[in-house]
């Protein structure tokens, strides 16, 4: 994936996010940053699949986190690392408290994306 914007939440609650440093990139993103809206129903998908699935806990000690990213030409791809990996019902519940916060965090993300898209006409 060239140049994508990335939203991640981990399972201590810690989100964060990339976006492109240039305005053109930027700019190339634009007509699918509404994709990121999908990124709490996809966490919830993949929390009841591994509910589903009933995979066994893997002990590990690292916070798991999952990824969403969108390059240019509208590709996402979901990334799934550490604790949750495996697939644990229990690790996947973690990020639950922190969900309903996603959808106003996602919003800035998307509004830093077109600010920083804009600035690029303005020079």
């Amino acid at each position: 994936m060239k140049n994508p914007i990335i939203v991640k939440l981990t399972t201590a609650g810690e989100f964060r996010h990339f976006i492109p440093s240039t305005a053109h990139e930027c700019d190339a993103l634009l007509p699918f940053v509404d994709q990121l809206d999908q990124f709490p129903d996809l966490i919830r998908q993949k929390a009841m699949e591994a509910e589903q699935q009933g995979y066994e806990d893997n002990h590990t000690f690292k916070d798991g986190a999952v990824s969403l990213s969108i390059c240019d030409g509208g590709q996402r791809q979901l990334g799934i690392d550490s604790s949750l990996f495996g697939g644990s019902p229990a690790e996947w519940s973690k990020l639950e408290p922190y969900i309903d916060d996603l959808p106003q965090k996602i919003n800035q993300v998307k509004a830093a994306l077109t600010q920083r898209a804009a600035a690029g006409g303005a020079q």
